[in-house]
């Protein structure tokens, strides 16, 4: 192993639980080229890409060089996913020295926030979230979709026009309930587009196309999310060191350790319901609340929910 990871790996271990602090990780991010130059600007990048390589066959150097982007990543689901995750842990390991009082994660970052709460170490992290990468990919590819933000709509008129567009030829819905008059929906192409427009025209501010490589969130990874399931039973995860946010509960993840899993697998084809897991965090009352990875998304969707609760974001 290498001496970085085993660095990462034991600054975690050793870090007192701090209880004022909330740390929020993010998922893959819209501008993952940019958080690809941050990661790579860092002094752990080279000894990270080196683990990469060696064990997943990725070479970053192959999209990064001297602070620029050479290649372009794309939307491959692994990739976007590998490097997200890295640069959360390593933004992470820059800003904090402390476990914290309550941790959450939106999407695949609810694997980096097991990392931060000690569930699971960096290389079964980075396997089990290459897993989870590959599933989805693959449902992808057998029933081709997509995901549209949403902005300045009430939820449940959005909710009401998935249902409208939804049948036996294609199905739509929220999949990511990230704020009051903030959400996501996912789906086949055809009933997305028909959302999407009929949206627009019910005067929401924005309907946005997301860049991603499928549905993620919908009923469309069913298939992702049961093979997902079956890889889990192999897969030892430890008792956290401070609460862990659930994105299908919104709640605290079960300490019931079947729970834990069937809820991760149905991740994937449920959506993240981050407004309520946000309120498990400020139920807690944190002095501080950061979002690491490099990332602002999660301090923006704070903007929505309650404002007396500020995030800092390093980018």
């Amino acid at each position: 192993m290498l001496q970085s990871l085993s660095t990462l790996r034991s600054m975690v271990s050793e870090m007192m639980v701090q209880d004022s602090l909330a740390v929020l990780c993010p998922g893959q991010s819209n501008t993952i080229d940019d958080v690809l130059v941050k990661l790579a600007n860092s002094p752990k990048f080279a000894s990270l890409n080196a683990w990469l390589n060696r064990n997943f066959d990725v070479n970053l150097n192959c999209y990064v060089s001297n602070g620029r982007v050479i290649q372009q990543v794309g939307v491959d689901n692994t990739l976007t996913s590998q490097i997200q995750v890295l640069a959360s842990i390593v933004n992470y390991s820059d800003h904090a020295s402390v476990v914290p009082k309550v941790v959450a994660g939106y999407s695949v970052g609810q694997w980096t926030s097991m990392y931060v709460g000690g569930m699971l170490d960096l290389s079964l992290l980075l396997e089990v979230v290459t897993h989870r990468a590959m599933f989805m990919s693959e449902a992808a590819r057998d029933r081709p979709g997509g995901m549209v933000a949403v902005i300045g709509l009430a939820t449940d008129r959005v909710v009401e026009v998935c249902v409208k567009n939804s049948d036996e030829n294609g199905v739509v819905v929220v999949s990511n309930f990230n704020a009051v008059g903030n959400l996501t929906i996912s789906g086949d192409e055809e009933a997305l587009r028909a959302s999407a427009l009929e949206l627009k025209n019910l005067g929401a501010r924005q309907v946005v196309r997301v860049n991603t490589e499928g549905a993620w969130h919908s009923p469309l990874m069913k298939a992702a999310g049961e093979k997902f399931r079956q890889y889990l039973q192999g897969v030892r995860l430890t008792s956290s060191r401070c609460p862990v946010v659930d994105n299908v509960t919104g709640e605290l993840v079960s300490n019931n350790p079947q729970t834990l899993r069937d809820n991760l697998a149905e991740q994937m084809y449920s959506p993240v319901r981050w407004e309520n897991g946000m309120r498990t965090v400020f139920s807690f009352d944190p002095k501080r609340i950061i979002e690491v990875g490099f990332s602002r998304t999660l301090a923006g969707f704070g903007l929505f929910i309650d404002r007396s609760h500020p995030i800092e974001y390093f980018v």
